[in-house]
Protein backbone atom coordinates (compact mmCIF):
# COMPACT_ATOMS: atom_id res chain seq x y z
CA UNK A 1 0.00 0.00 0.00
CA UNK A 2 1.04 3.57 -0.91
CA UNK A 3 1.69 6.29 2.03
CA UNK A 4 2.83 9.52 2.41
CA UNK A 5 4.75 11.27 5.18
CA UNK A 6 4.83 14.60 6.61
CA UNK A 7 7.37 15.50 4.06
CA UNK A 8 6.28 14.11 1.45
CA UNK A 9 3.06 15.92 2.06
CA UNK A 10 4.74 18.76 2.18
CA UNK A 11 6.20 18.44 -0.92
CA UNK A 12 3.25 17.99 -2.83
CA UNK A 13 1.44 21.53 -1.32
CA UNK A 14 5.41 23.04 -2.34
CA UNK A 15 4.36 21.72 -6.13
CA UNK A 16 0.88 23.05 -5.73
CA UNK A 17 2.22 27.01 -5.04
CA UNK A 18 4.75 26.60 -7.59
CA UNK A 19 1.53 25.85 -9.97
CA UNK A 20 -0.80 28.46 -8.69
CA UNK A 21 2.31 30.64 -9.51
CA UNK A 22 3.07 29.17 -12.69
CA UNK A 23 -0.44 29.66 -13.95
CA UNK A 24 -2.02 32.56 -12.18
CA UNK A 25 -2.43 34.82 -14.98
CA UNK A 26 -4.51 32.16 -16.57
CA UNK A 27 -6.39 31.54 -13.46
CA UNK A 28 -7.08 35.45 -13.19
CA UNK A 29 -8.44 34.85 -16.39
CA UNK A 30 -10.65 32.59 -16.39
CA UNK A 31 -12.23 34.89 -13.61
CA UNK A 32 -12.61 37.14 -15.76
CA UNK A 33 -15.23 35.94 -17.17
CA UNK A 34 -17.14 35.26 -14.02
CA UNK A 35 -16.04 37.19 -11.41
CA UNK A 36 -13.96 39.62 -10.37
CA UNK A 37 -10.29 39.20 -11.98
CA UNK A 38 -8.45 38.33 -8.76
CA UNK A 39 -8.33 34.46 -8.26
CA UNK A 40 -4.96 33.81 -9.71
CA UNK A 41 -3.73 37.07 -7.81
CA UNK A 42 -5.12 35.75 -5.10
CA UNK A 43 -4.45 32.10 -5.13
CA UNK A 44 -0.24 32.77 -5.85
CA UNK A 45 -0.30 35.28 -2.98
CA UNK A 46 -1.87 32.43 -0.48
CA UNK A 47 0.24 30.11 -1.57
CA UNK A 48 3.60 31.75 -1.43
CA UNK A 49 2.41 32.50 2.17
CA UNK A 50 1.91 28.87 2.85
CA UNK A 51 5.34 28.49 1.31
CA UNK A 52 6.79 30.23 3.65
CA UNK A 53 5.34 28.74 6.35
CA UNK A 54 6.24 25.16 5.37
CA UNK A 55 9.50 24.55 6.94
CA UNK A 56 8.10 25.04 10.28
CA UNK A 57 5.16 22.72 9.34
CA UNK A 58 7.55 19.81 7.83
CA UNK A 59 8.81 18.09 10.95
CA UNK A 60 5.06 17.50 13.10
CA UNK A 61 2.19 15.06 11.69
CA UNK A 62 0.43 15.68 8.82
CA UNK A 63 -2.38 16.97 10.29
CA UNK A 64 -0.72 20.03 11.61
CA UNK A 65 0.56 20.88 8.63
CA UNK A 66 -2.71 20.43 6.59
CA UNK A 67 -4.17 22.27 9.80
CA UNK A 68 -1.78 24.83 8.79
CA UNK A 69 -1.72 25.43 5.34
CA UNK A 70 -5.25 26.01 5.62
CA UNK A 71 -4.98 28.37 8.54
CA UNK A 72 -2.50 30.72 6.14
CA UNK A 73 -4.89 30.42 3.42
CA UNK A 74 -7.63 32.04 5.35
CA UNK A 75 -5.09 34.72 6.61
CA UNK A 76 -3.89 35.69 3.00
CA UNK A 77 -6.04 34.65 0.53
CA UNK A 78 -9.19 37.53 -0.26
CA UNK A 79 -12.67 36.95 -1.42
CA UNK A 80 -14.70 33.35 -1.26
CA UNK A 81 -11.41 31.11 -1.90
CA UNK A 82 -9.97 32.13 1.25
CA UNK A 83 -12.33 30.84 3.67
CA UNK A 84 -13.00 27.96 1.07
CA UNK A 85 -9.54 26.67 0.44
CA UNK A 86 -8.62 27.17 4.13
CA UNK A 87 -11.19 25.41 5.34
CA UNK A 88 -10.93 22.28 3.22
CA UNK A 89 -7.59 22.04 4.11
CA UNK A 90 -8.43 22.86 7.62
CA UNK A 91 -10.88 20.09 8.20
CA UNK A 92 -8.66 17.84 6.61
CA UNK A 93 -5.81 18.73 8.96
CA UNK A 94 -8.52 17.52 11.53
CA UNK A 95 -8.89 14.13 10.53
CA UNK A 96 -5.24 13.72 9.81
CA UNK A 97 -4.49 14.70 13.05
CA UNK A 98 -1.85 13.00 14.82
CA UNK A 99 -0.89 11.10 11.28
CA UNK A 100 2.96 10.45 10.17
CA UNK A 101 1.48 8.36 7.47
CA UNK A 102 -1.19 8.98 4.98
CA UNK A 103 -2.69 5.81 3.20
CA UNK A 104 -5.28 5.45 0.94
CA UNK A 105 -7.97 5.14 3.53
CA UNK A 106 -6.76 7.93 5.51
CA UNK A 107 -6.40 10.37 2.47
CA UNK A 108 -10.44 9.46 1.29
CA UNK A 109 -11.49 10.37 5.01
CA UNK A 110 -9.61 13.72 4.74
CA UNK A 111 -10.99 14.58 1.57
CA UNK A 112 -14.85 13.37 2.77
CA UNK A 113 -14.13 16.08 5.91
CA UNK A 114 -12.52 19.07 3.25
CA UNK A 115 -15.68 18.47 0.97
CA UNK A 116 -17.94 18.57 4.40
CA UNK A 117 -16.16 21.52 5.43
CA UNK A 118 -16.73 22.89 2.25
CA UNK A 119 -20.47 22.13 2.18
Amino acid sequence: MISLDTKQMAAIIEGMAKKIEAEKDFLTQLDNEIGDGDHGINMARGFAAVEKKLPSLRDGDIGSLLKGVGMQLVSTVGGASGPLYGTAFMKAGMACKGLTELDGPAFVKAMEAAVDGIK
